[in-house]
């Protein structure tokens, strides 16, 4: 505040000395402008000189955007607090309340922010309205030339749900290429930000240049409006460039020292939040850590399946009387073929929700199924959740399957959780407190009526302990019964319990946090029906007549040349499509070193070589060509994993 005044009273003396100037008698019109511009030239000087500045120091390696600031030195470190700042309104109670440090790292193609907050209580419940819920902004003036309004002036506001906006706009272009990784701790939460500098005019990074910089930070204790907020260098984070810092990029800062802010563990109950309507067109990518761990689709190893060996049908055997006697003689038996025996392989697949949603008792007529987070809280809030089974045959069989959630807001207690079936129907973007779907009430409020709207006996339970953890809840059953009869799939009710009133927070499928969306982890197999060769009846006694000679033959199935060639076809193009296959995977191998989840039921299958059925020729033929159709699909989907990574070969 004392700059801000300074340069105001020294402004008002260069002003005020032109002014006289003027009166003195000096009309002249190229005088008075050459006394305007020496007066707007000195208070532009005047201001540069007041000017304070952080440095940020150039790496060799970016560090990663995890949310964990372990990998930063404290080189640079820019303290943030009601006795540093230049504006601040509200009430800041302690450096506990509210107060932050900064780093800043670049390279030449981008800029890094590791922006730790110390936050006693932290609420996301304003929607797109972020400026009054917790977080910060980074504002940048990249041609550091005071000017507010230029393609190179930016003011990211970042929400500690991962929400992201530039001047508050959520699909600016600005947002192209934006990274982050956010965590919250035990006494606040953690921001990483990777901003490319194409955004901030000159496009590349060097030693010296100079980008106007200030960064903002936001409290909010009980919802509703902000509670305080505090601006480092200026007044104005949007249009208030000539009152920004100055963020000096320099040279390789001293040797690293690995540094770690926080330890996570579990933070004060958050208030109820409210989702935002707008999705950032950010691609936000954080990374896996000790406790992130980001779960990709399971990969199953090719698996060689022995194949199965021919037994030659029975032989014909002719049975000839010796004499023209009748007589009593004993038929040949004829040796049945063992059976075959088709061996199961399990295919695994990882689906991320359909759909889901929570309904809170605070906001009887919300709807929250674009919120970035769920809240669970006994009684009055609860999640809802959908998944797309179709691509799982209903024969098949559920050998495992586990529902993974992230936890990244926990309350100050433990809370019970069971997990139920859904037994209605129920639309996310119509769901309440009050109903299911549009004109159709729960059959008591809050999904609550056992029998009705869920399943009373419960399908699984845990409990939410601690933040930013995963939890798995097997519900293999339950997927079981999805799968055997998907007319019942109307997902699952995640209701809290026990005696204390404690929420705690979960990742939605739309938080833009990609790698800690929920997810359902399935492995499963189908049993295929076992061909059994015919078999002779018990052998009888045959009375055989006088002369005639007779002959047992088993008859054999008729095959045409044209079948013939089909299946000689069917096993060559099934043959090209596994050496195909097998060429993929291994190029996958090498270019996926981190796993990404895809989003979306894509089954992946395990490779195995093809075997000779015993089964009539045109059966064989059918069988062939199923498995040409599976082989195709699987190429399909390799190839679009491939093309995620640009690693697709000609």
């Amino acid at each position: 505040m004392k700059r801000l005044l300074a340069i105001a009273i020294l402004g008002s003396c260069v002003l005020a000395l032109a002014l006289l100037s003027y009166r003195a008698g000096d009309d002249r019109s190229a005088t008075r402008q050459s006394a305007a511009a020496a007066s707007a030239g000195a208070l532009l000087e005047m201001q540069t000189a007041l000017r304070r500045e952080v440095l940020s120091y150039r790496v060799d390696q970016p560090p990663v955007m995890d949310g964990d600031l372990s990998d930063w030195t404290a080189d640079g470190t820019l303290i943030v607090d009601a006795t540093t700042v230049a504006f601040v309104t509200g009430v800041i109670d302690s450096s506990i309340d509210l107060s932050a440090e900064l780093r800043s790292r670049w390279d030449s193609e981008h800029l890094y922010f590791g922006v730790s907050v110390r936050d006693d209580r932290m609420v996301v419940d304003s929607g797109t309205q972020l400026h009054h819920d917790d977080g910060i902004e980074l504002a940048l003036d990249g041609g550091n030339n005071l000017n507010p309004y230029g393609a190179d002036d930016h003011q990211y506001t970042i929400r500690t749900d991962g929400y992201l906006t530039d001047r508050g706009m959520a699909t600016a272009t600005g947002l192209a290429g934006i990274r982050l990784g956010i965590r919250t701790v035990s006494d606040g939460y953690v921001i990483e930000v990777t901003i490319p500098t194409v955004h901030l005019g000159a496009p590349y990074g060097y030693v010296g240049r100079e980008i106007g910089f200030t960064i903002g930070v936001r409290d909010d204790d009980d919802g509703g409006l902000y509670d305080a907020y505090m601006i480092w260098e200026g007044n104005n984070t949007y249009n208030g460039a000539a009152g920004f810092g100055v963020l000096r990029l320099a040279a390789d800062g001293p040797t690293p020292t690995s540094t770690s802010p926080h330890t996570a563990t579990v933070a004060p109950s958050p208030t109820a939040s409210s989702s935002p309507t707008a999705t950032s067109s950010a691609t936000l990518v954080p990374s896996s850590t000790a406790t992130r761990t980001a779960i990709a689709p399971t990969t199953p190893t090719p698996s060689t399946t022995p194949s199965r060996t021919m037994t030659p049908p029975h032989t014909a055997t002719s049975a000839i009387p010796p004499t023209a006697t009748p007589t009593m003689t004993r038929s040949p038996t004829a040796t049945p073929s063992p059976s075959a025996t088709r061996s199961p392989t399990p295919s695994s697949l990882t689906i991320l929700p359909l759909e889901d949603t929570y309904i809170t008792s605070w906001d009887i007529n919300g709807n929250y199924c674009t919120s970035y987070t769920a809240s669970v809280r006994p009684s009055e809030m609860s999640m809802l959740m959908q998944f797309d089974l179709s691509a799982i045959p209903t024969t098949a069989t559920v050998l495992e399957a586990t529902l993974r959630i992230y936890v990244i807001q926990a309350g100050a207690h433990e809370l019970p959780v069971t997990v139920h079936r859904v037994l209605r129907p129920w639309q996310p973007a119509e769901a309440t407190w009050q109903r299911a779907r549009l004109n159709d009430p729960w059959g008591t409020a809050g999904c609550r009526s056992a029998g009705v709207d869920y399943l009373a006996q419960a399908d699984a339970s845990f409990t939410f302990r601690a933040q930013n953890v995963w939890i798995d809840v097997p519900v293999t059953a339950l997927v079981q019964a999805w799968v055997s009869q998907p007319a019942t799939n109307y997902g699952l009710v995640m209701h809290g319990g026990g005696g204390i009133s404690v929420e705690h927070r979960v990742v939605t499928v739309n938080n833009p946090l990609t790698e800690l969306r929920p997810r359902l982890l399935l492995a499963w197999t189908q049993l295929a029906p076992t061909p059994t060769m015919p078999v002779t009846a018990t052998p009888t006694m045959t009375k055989l007549p006088a002369v005639t000679a007779s002959r047992t033959v088993t008859p054999t199935p008729t095959i045409t040349p044209e079948l013939t060639e089909r299946i000689a076809q069917l096993k060559a193009q099934i043959l090209t499509l596994e050496e195909r296959i097998q060429r993929l995977l291994t190029i996958l191998r090498q270019v996926s070193s981190t796993p990404t989840p895809i989003g979306g039921p894509t089954p992946t299958r395990t490779l195995v070589p093809t075997s000779t059925p015993i089964l009539p020729p045109a059966d064989e033929a059918a069988a062939l060509d199923r498995r040409v159709r599976d082989l195709e699909e699987m190429l399909r989907n390799i190839e679009a994993i491939l093309r995620q990574f640009g690693a697709l070969p000609n």
